[in-house]
C-alpha cells in the first residue's frame, strides 16, 4: 500500500516495520530537524567543512525531489528493490555497484542537467562534478529520507526550509557570510516598490 499524507515520524517507523509502503510528507518543523541531523552527519562523518557538507546535501537533496516526482506517479505494487533511494534498491543495486546513489542517480541526474543547458537552461553542476558522500552516508541518508516526499512540499516551503537551514547552520563569521533576515528583505522590498511605483 502506498501512502501519501502527513504523519508523525513515529508513526511512520510503525507503519514501514510493518511493511507498508510509506511515502509522506513531514511537518517543516520535523523537516528542519531532519535537514540539520543528515547536515551534521555529513559533515562529521564525511570530514568536510560546513559549506562544503551542505553542498553534498544539496546533491542529495536534489536527487530526492527528483525521484520522488517520479515515484509519484510509480503503481502501488511496483516492488520496493525498483524504487530508487529505497533500502530494497539500495540492496539489490550493490550487487552490481559499489555506490549506485553516485555512479547511477547522480550522474543521471547531473548528465540530463547537462543536456539541459543546451536547450537554454542555467548550469547547476559542473559537467564533471561528483557526489563526493561515501556510500555508507548515502545509506544513512536513504535511511532517514526513504518514506519522505520532498517532491510533494509547496516550492515556497522548500525555499523556506533552507533559508532556516542554512541560517541555523551554514552561516557565521568564521565563513565570511551573512544572511539577511526575511522580514528585512521584505521591508526593503516595499520600501524599493514604493518608490518605483
Amino acid at each position: 500500500m502506498l501512502r501519501s499524507k502527513t504523519t508523525s515520524s513515529t508513526k511512520t517507523r510503525k507503519l514501514h516495520e510493518r511493511g507498508e509502503n510509506i511515502f509522506e510528507t513531514i511537518p517543516p518543523a520535523d523537516l528542519n530537524t531532519l535537514f540539520n541531523e543528515c547536515h551534521n552527519l555529513i559533515w562529521k562523518k564525511e570530514k568536510l567543512s560546513p559549506t562544503d557538507a551542505f553542498y553534498e546535501f544539496c546533491k542529495f537533496v536534489f536527487i530526492k525531489i527528483r525521484e520522488d516526482k517520479k515515484r509519484q506517479s510509480l503503481d502501488t505494487d511496483v516492488p520496493r528493490n525498483e524504487i530508487p533511494l529505497t533500502l530494497e534498491w539500495l540492496k539489490s543495486s550493490e550487487k552490481t555497484l559499489n555506490h549506485p546513489v553516485r555512479d547511477i542517480l547522480f550522474r543521471t541526474l547531473r548528465d540530463e542537467l547537462e543536456d539541459s543547458i543546451k536547450k537554454g537552461q542555467k548550469r547547476i553542476f559542473d559537467p564533471r562534478e561528483k557526489l563526493r558522500l561515501g556510500a555508507s552516508t548515502c545509506k544513512e541518508l536513504i535511511i532517514r529520507f526513504e518514506s519522505i516526499n520532498l517532491s510533494a512540499m509547496d516550492e515556497d516551503l522548500n525555499g523556506r526550509m533552507f533559508e532556516r537551514f542554512l541560517n541555523q547552520e551554514v552561516r557565521g563569521k568564521e565563513l565570511g557570510q551573512y544572511f539577511t533576515p526575511r522580514s528585512v528583505v521584505d521591508f526593503m522590498t516595499r520600501i524599493h516598490y514604493t518608490h518605483v511605483i
